[in-house]
C-alpha cells in the first residue's frame, strides 16, 4: 500500500503531462437572489464560467432566465496542459443587461481527486466569494479527468499499455553549428529538415496490411479510424521542443487480422 507521501507524488506525476477534463454541468438548486422584486421573492439569470487554474476561461454555459433552480445540461471537454494549475473554478454570475454581471458564488474542483479515473457525480455546495457573501445552494456536476501519460521509448524495448488509446509523437529541431554574427557573439544557424512519422501494419504472416503516413492519414483495412496520423510537418518547427508529428492508436478499433505495427 502506498504511503500518503507516495500517493501524493503519484498524483502529481499523473498531472505533469496534462490531459483531458470532462465536465457536465447539470443543474443548480436554491441559488441566491440577485434580481429583487416588490411583488415576489426575487430571482436571478444565472450562468457559469469555467476557469482553468482559476484564471483561464475555458467554457461558459448559457444564461437561464429568471430561475434560482436553473437546468443547464451542458458538457465541456477541456484540454489541460502540464503547466496548468490542477484545479478548475466554476464562477456563477447573474446576467445583467445594463450593468456588470453580479457574482453569485464559486465552486472549486481539484484535478488531483480525479487522476485515478474516478468520476465525481454530486451536488457541489456554492461557496462565498468577493461580491457574493450571501452565496447559497448547490450545483450538480459530473466530472472526470483522463491524464496524458508519457513514456520514453528505447530501441528494442517493450512497454505495457495501460490504455487502449495511445499517441506516439516524433519531435525534432535542427541544431546547427555556431557562427558569429554582428548582433551576437554567436548564434545557431537554422535549417529546415523534413522527418516523417509513419505506422506500418502487419498481419500474422508478416504481410503488410497498410501504412499510415502523411499521405494516408486514417486507417481503413487495419480498422476504420483505429490509427490516425495528425498531420505532416515539413520543418520540425510546429512545436519547439515537443511533438511535431503524432500518430494516435485506438487498439479497441483494430481489425482482428492486425498482429503488429512498426
Amino acid at each position: 500500500m502506498l504511503s500518503a507521501a507516495q500517493a501524493e507524488a503519484h498524483k502529481q506525476s499523473s498531472l505533469s503531462n496534462g490531459g483531458k477534463l470532462s465536465i457536465e454541468i447539470k443543474n443548480g438548486k436554491d441559488l441566491c437572489v440577485r434580481d429583487k422584486s416588490m411583488f415576489s421573492k426575487g430571482s436571478s439569470d444565472p450562468y457559469i464560467k469555467i476557469m482553468l487554474g482559476g484564471s483561464r476561461k475555458v467554457g461558459t454555459t448559457k444564461v437561464i432566465k429568471k430561475s434560482l433552480n436553473p437546468i443547464w445540461n451542458e458538457s465541456f471537454q477541456i484540454e489541460v496542459g502540464g503547466k496548468d494549475k490542477p484545479f478548475v473554478v466554476l464562477e456563477i454570475f447573474d446576467k445583467d443587461m445594463l450593468s456588470s454581471d453580479d457574482p453569485m458564488g464559486i465552486i472549486t474542483i481539484s484535478l488531483t481527486d480525479l487522476v485515478h479515473g474516478q468520476v465525481i457525480d454530486k451536488n457541489f455546495k456554492v461557496e462565498k466569494c468577493t461580491g457574493a457573501n450571501d452565496a447559497s445552494g448547490t450545483v450538480h456536476i459530473v466530472a472526470m479527468f483522463d491524464p496524458r501519460v508519457s513514456t520514453s521509448l528505447q530501441s528494442g524495448a517493450t512497454v505495457p499499455l495501460e490504455s487502449k488509446r495511445v499517441k506516439i509523437g516524433l519531435g525534432w529541431d535542427y541544431v546547427g553549428e555556431k557562427r558569429s554574427t554582428k548582433a551576437t557573439a554567436s548564434a545557431v544557424s537554422s535549417k529546415l529538415i523534413d522527418l516523417d512519422a509513419s505506422a506500418v501494419v502487419f498481419d500474422k504472416r508478416g504481410s503488410n496490411i497498410e501504412t499510415i503516413y502523411f499521405d494516408n492519414l486514417v486507417s481503413k483495412r487495419s480498422g476504420a479510424g483505429a490509427i490516425v496520423h495528425l498531420g505532416d510537418s515539413r520543418d520540425g518547427e510546429g512545436v519547439f521542443g515537443g511533438d511535431d508529428e503524432s500518430i494516435v492508436f485506438d487498439t479497441s478499433r483494430l481489425s482482428q487480422e492486425v498482429h503488429s505495427s512498426y
